[in-house]
């Protein structure tokens, strides 16, 4: 658990180099042979990022919903030890689940727009930088 953070920061530098590199190999037109191959990884960066923002959205909102059920449910009649457990699940659930560790942003679909600007903005970048002016 001591290198969970480091291995976080290098899985999203890693996902954003896999985005960022196919994208400027088909833009510069290097190879235009395996620009096939370059579509297909950067199909495959997008879709799991993608779907990985989604689901941790998803996760944000029915932790929100629980908490909405939890404080609607009808415990008036309910035996002191069940209220006894509504009354720990509603002081856990007040705040929505996030899956955010260490500084790195929440998965959400904030964070797929901040590694589309930055993605977009590394990439606007390397193609002024190589002298090349992206059409898109």
């Amino acid at each position: 658990m001591k290198y969970f953070p480091y291995c976080t920061v290098a899985l999203l530098t890693v996902a954003l180099i896999s985005f960022v590199s196919p994208a400027y190999f088909i833009f510069a037109k290097i190879s235009p042979v395996s620009n096939f191959r370059m579509y297909i990884i950067l199909i495959t960066c997008i879709v799991q990022e993608s779907v990985a923002c989604i689901y941790c959205q998803h996760l944000t909102d029915e932790s929100v919903k629980l908490f909405g059920y939890a404080q609607n449910c009808h415990w008036v009649n309910w035996e002191k030890r069940n209220k006894n457990a509504l009354l720990i699940l509603l002081i856990h659930s007040m705040e929505p689940l996030q899956t955010s560790q260490y500084g790195v942003p929440s998965g959400n679909y904030e964070l797929i727009l901040k590694i589309w600007r930055t993605g977009y903005a590394t990439l606007t970048l390397f193609m002024n930088a190589s002298g090349n002016i992206m059409k898109i």
